[in-house]
């Protein structure tokens, strides 16, 4: 998706769902790593009123941000936006211990 106006308006309809829900949704941003950093601080530009974290390498500015070998560190917290970076490596492990972090409505 190249339309920032696009992917702002599905990300905010994906946060209006979920709270609606109360379930945890996912966005899956797949491509050049570059890319999905820059959509991810998009999302979190356009979602300011959260308690959000960053699980992975170059965080946006202003979001706490813990190293995947720190992920198991999210459990027992409440995030309403995770932004899990896997380019350099996916764990599973670290990816059910934050996702289970998500309140519902993240």
């Amino acid at each position: 998706m190249n339309n920032p106006e696009a992917f702002i308006t599905l990300v905010l309809e994906l946060q209006r769902q979920a709270r609606v829900a109360r379930q945890r949704r996912l966005l899956l941003l797949s491509g050049d790593a570059d890319w999905c950093r820059a959509m991810a601080g998009t999302c979190l530009e356009t979602l300011p009123e959260r308690q959000a974290l960053r699980v992975g390498d170059a965080p946006p500015c202003g979001v706490p941000r813990l190293t995947l070998a720190e992920g198991q560190q999210v459990l027992g917290q409440e995030l309403d936006l995770l932004v899990l970076d896997a380019h350099e490596c996916f764990d599973r492990d670290v990816f059910g211990a934050s996702s289970g972090a998500l309140v519902g409505g993240g």
